[in-house]
């Protein structure tokens, strides 16, 4: 049990300064209090002593004793070094792989430490050094603009412009928001790019993360968001997943999975200080990785200042908006497409149009007699098990006797197509054969009918 020493106050607040001082002075490793104090004062620097990290010891006896401070001596391991002792062979080899595999600017720099009081701030120096697989620190920017207009008049068509101006006022005054849409309506392409070019308008700065479930996903629309905007992937917009990245530090919208994301959160929360939004694309794909990511997510939408858009196909996300209250729902109408069937008959009857010799396939002798075969001997294996009654009387039994020879010469049937009449007894399909000339003529009727959407 620790003992009670009482001393004056004056005293008291003169160690504790002392204390104080010696732990704050990183030039200091050793000093000593004045031989002046008393047994019971030289007591209560051995108790407070403790807790400043500070070793003390008396020395000397009678008047001349005093008490001597020391510091810990913090002992690094890491920074010792190791050595590793490699025999000849083992340094031609790894020498012969280092120059037919040379390492990497950024592996370079990632194998580099991180030098004690070198001045950097804000972490800079610990994200330059991140591995890959984790989003780096990026600076939020006014965007530059689009590039291009050509895609300008299909962006207009898409269901999900009607909504823009709605989409971007709820956007300024919620933290969360919710966009429910059909596929195809154009949310995962269009909102980054909405809030990209309101924010060049406005003059404020923005960084965006897109976060997909899939990292095919993470890809394709990068790319497609970056043709759309006439740049390449890895200037404006870029993405970021698992061994693999294309992003500068000019990029303002970055495309990612939910580990990425995830990854990143758990390594810090110093990257959400620099995001102006997180767009979190189907989540009604839902897995472990974006239900977590969501959870956290969540939580820390009231300690920071970035705005959290869910993207979703569902119409009914009651229990997500539940989960998100306050969350204002954008509902995007879905466009329907006229729907136009093709028929073989009008491929064969328009076949010529593009320059494609077609003859009708008819049905040769040798095919005929073939199936026939064919079936006789399946009709053989299914009453096999009955011994009384044979093909033959099978056969005679028929209601149609030319039933198996109708099987391929199906009676003659007429069609009214958008060409004309076209008689469908005089197209076979033999399996054994791939009309790769009518396959063709297809393709190009699809496209040249094809009017868009």
């Amino acid at each position: 049990m620790e003992k009670h020493v009482d001393i004056e106050d004056h005293v008291a607040l003169g160690i504790n300064a002392a204390l104080s001082m010696f732990e704050e002075d990183e030039s200091s490793v050793e000093t000593t209090l004045p031989s002046s104090l008393t047994n019971h004062e030289r007591a209560y620097v051995h108790r407070m002593s403790s807790s400043y990290g500070v070793i003390s010891k008396s020395v000397g006896q009678g008047t001349s004793r005093y008490v001597v401070l020391h510091k810990v001596q913090e002992r690094n391991i890491v920074d010792t070094p190791l050595l590793c002792k490699l025999s000849q062979t083992s340094k031609w080899v790894l020498q012969s792989l280092l120059a037919r595999w040379p390492s990497k600017p950024k592996e370079k720099i990632e194998s580099l430490r991180p030098e004690k009081n070198c001045g950097v701030k804000f972490g800079y120096y610990a994200d330059i050094t991140k591995p890959s697989g984790r989003l780096p620190n990026g600076i939020p920017q006014i965007p530059s603009p689009c590039l291009t207009q050509t895609f300008d008049s299909f962006q207009s068509n898409l269901p999900i412009y009607s909504k823009k101006s709605e989409i971007l006022e709820t956007i300024w005054k919620n933290d969360t928001v919710l966009i429910a849409g059909k596929p195809g309506c154009g949310k995962s392409t269009q909102l980054p790019q909405y809030i990209l070019d309101e924010s060049l308008k406005q003059k404020q700065v923005c960084r965006i993360i897109c976060v997909q479930p899939r990292r095919s996903l993470a890809v394709s629309m990068a790319e497609r968001v970056a043709k759309e905007r006439g740049e390449c992937v890895g200037q404006t917009v870029g993405y970021q997943i698992r061994l693999e990245s294309r992003a500068s530090p000019r990029t303002l919208l970055t495309f990612c999975t939910n580990e990425v994301l995830l990854r990143t959160l758990m390594a810090g929360q110093s990257v959400l200080q620099t995001m102006t939004h997180i767009i979190m694309d189907e989540i009604q794909e839902r897995d472990k990785f974006g239900d977590i990511l969501l959870i956290r997510l969540r939580q820390l939408i009231p300690n920071h200042t970035f705005h959290l858009l869910l993207n979703t196909c569902d119409t009914d996300n009651m229990m997500l908006i539940n989960y998100l209250q306050p969350c204002p729902v954008i509902k995007v109408d879905s466009k329907s497409f006229d729907v136009k069937e093709y028929f073989l008959e009008d491929i064969i009857s328009r076949s010529s149009e593009f320059g494609i010799q077609h003859d009708v396939i008819r049905v040769s002798e040798e095919v005929v007699e073939r199936e026939n075969q064919n079936m006789v001997h399946d009709m053989e294996d299914v009453l096999i098990l009955d011994k009384s009654n044979s093909v033959e009387d099978l056969l005679e039994n028929t209601s149609d006797e030319n039933s198996l020879q109708g099987g391929i010469n199906q009676p003659t049937k007429t069609y009214d197509g958008s060409n004309g009449v076209v008689s469908v007894g005089q197209i076979h399909d033999d399996l054994h054969h791939v009309d790769y000339d009518l396959i063709l003529c297809l393709l190009e009727l699809l496209c040249t009918d094809y009017t868009g959407g």
